[in-house]
């Protein structure tokens, strides 16, 4: 089964804090921004993901995380008809609290991506960008029963005093479809297509393959 896991599940209490904090934060905006006068703008921006992404029911087991990150995309990178996103009108509109803009900075320069995890150190996680490039140390306290070396996982990187912190959803693709990711980024890379574009392709196929189980993941997994 594919797996969602939340950030309080993937780090120590150090740190677990900033996941709840801009959960919470992307639910507000989210629901400031509904009750504007921007007729249909949540309904058309919803279409657009579920074109990018597949579309998800609710009785799918990836409905929750489907519904997470559509709130993130939402309110964090899609640029409404105002120009701007909704996180960054927030903070250029001076109305938050100064704890909450400091937030809403940091999310606003957050980004998502497909993170491999390279090791388990002193609670930390150790990643590796597979589309962007570059590693990353998220953590630090607690033990991480969740999570092994070599998984795969679609997640949001929040810049947070001096470091980066993990957003509140994970979407881990399944292990046996490590080596078949693998190929694909490959070969995307050479055809110099490669971003973060393609994670959409990547979840629909994690989708795919959560609905019908009984054939080969590598098989779901390919062009």
């Amino acid at each position: 089964m594919a797996e969602v896991r939340t950030r309080s599940a993937l780090a120590g209490a150090d740190d677990a804090w900033v996941a709840t904090a801009v959960g919470e934060l992307v639910d507000r905006l989210a629901s400031d921004y509904a009750t504007r006068p921007c007729v249909g703008e949540a309904e058309r921006a919803r279409g657009e993901y579920d074109r990018w992404r597949g579309r998800v029911f609710e009785d799918d087991e990836l409905y929750p995380t489907h519904i997470a990150t559509f709130l993130e995309w939402f309110v964090i990178e899609r640029v409404t008809s105002d120009g701007l996103a909704p996180v960054v009108t927030a903070v250029l509109g001076g109305e938050l609290e100064p704890a909450v803009a400091r937030l809403a900075r940091a999310l606003a320069c957050s980004y998502r991506s497909l993170f491999e995890v390279r090791e388990l150190r002193d609670g930390a996680l150790w990643l590796t960008d597979l589309i962007g490039g570059g590693a990353w140390q998220c953590g630090g306290d607690g033990p991480l029963p969740l999570v092994s070396p070599g998984d795969l996982m679609e997640a949001r990187l929040v810049p947070w005093c001096g470091g980066v912190a993990l957003g509140p959803v994970a979407l881990f693709h399944p292990p046996g479809a490590r080596a078949a990711i693998h190929a694909l980024l490959t070969r995307w890379r050479a055809a110099g297509r490669l971003s973060a574009q393609d994670l959409g392709p990547l979840a629909e196929m994690c989708l795919r393959w959560e609905r019908v189980r009984h054939i080969a993941v590598e098989r779901i997994y390919s062009d």
